[in-house]
């Protein structure tokens, strides 16, 4: 078997069991935990769990229609592979390019890490503990043109 059907046959079974989720998933439901936490600290009360501890989460998110990568720079398989793979660039030279249309443009970027935390939760009392690290930015209409000065 050649290793490029050997590494297509992985990925195919890899895009079965593997899922994108957004933390709303994670938040929204009986059995969140401490998550609940994130967008009520009220949640913890309605849980389903006596004991949740959390070890680790993090969750990244970027949106915008100002720039984008070339589809010829961006091949995630190049990243499993050797360097030589990857796109070469200048100095002055950026691994993006921004859109010539003359819309007004949006972004939005999140980053959530979250350390160790727990909670307890007993019939009428909830208790709970987390370390977190969160950001949002974000811009909405935003001149075209701020873009080309910016790039």
């Amino acid at each position: 078997m050649s290793k490029k059907f050997s590494l297509i046959l992985i990925l195919s079974f890899l895009h079965l069991m593997t899922y994108g989720q957004e933390m709303w998933g994670v938040v929204n439901g009986n059995y969140a935990g401490i998550n609940s936490t994130l967008i009520n600290p009220a949640g913890m009360l309605h849980s389903k769990l006596y004991l949740d501890v959390n070890v680790a989460t993090a969750d990244l998110f970027f949106e915008n229609n100002a720039i984008y990568i070339h589809q010829g720079d961006y091949k995630p398989i190049a990243f499993l592979q050797d360097d030589k793979n990857l796109p070469k660039y200048g100095i002055d030279d950026l691994p993006f390019d921004y859109y010539t249309n003359d819309q007004r443009k949006d972004y939005h970027f999140s980053a959530l890490i979250m350390g160790p935390s727990f909670s307890i939760s007993r019939r009428d009392d909830a208790f709970g503990f987390r370390t977190a690290f969160r950001t949002v930015i974000s811009g909405r209409d935003i001149p075209y043109e701020f873009v080309t000065f910016a790039y």
